[in-house]
């Protein structure tokens, strides 16, 4: 009975290597490839499935923001999603992610992030979404509250 399982099992991890490799290959290498529909539907996806969800969002901030945008907010941070449902990694992930915004977009997209109308400003007391901040702007929990009383400028 488990034989089934563990067969599953070894292909899934396989393809997890293989989409690892490919990952790597096309960052290094093919970044300047334009994506098409389907591309963004298979990296919106593997972010919701958490299968290397911080490279498929690198990838998907790189070619599309407002595709990226609408990730963080149906996954992440958006009105009715619950952060605990899922299995940890919130904050890695987040960091990741946030810092891939300001590397695209600079402070000026994080800022349009946080004021998209489904962002749930209610993440901005999270402990685990400003630690994520401080992480994409390389600052202390100091400097992100400060960050953020500017942010309506």
């Amino acid at each position: 009975m488990f034989e089934q399982v563990r067969i599953a099992a070894k292909a899934a991890m396989e393809s997890q290597d293989a989409l690892l490799h490919a990952f790597r290959e096309y960052e290094g290498k093919g970044m300047d490839h334009r994506l098409t529909d389907d591309d963004y539907c298979i990296l919106r996806h593997l972010v919701w499935a958490k299968i290397y969800p911080v490279s498929a969002f690198s990838v998907l901030v790189k070619h599309n923001q407002d595709i990226a945008i609408e990730v963080l907010l149906s996954r992440y941070v958006g009105h009715g999603v619950d952060p605990d449902s899922g299995f940890g990694g919130l904050t890695f992930d987040l960091s990741s992610m946030l810092s891939d915004l300001v590397e695209v977009g600079g402070e000026r997209l994080l800022k349009s992030f946080l004021h998209h109308p489904r962002f749930n400003k209610h993440f901005l007391d999270d402990p685990r979404f400003r630690e994520s901040l401080g992480f994409a702007l390389d600052t202390d929990l100091e400097g992100v509250q400060e960050w953020l009383s500017m942010k309506t400028e």
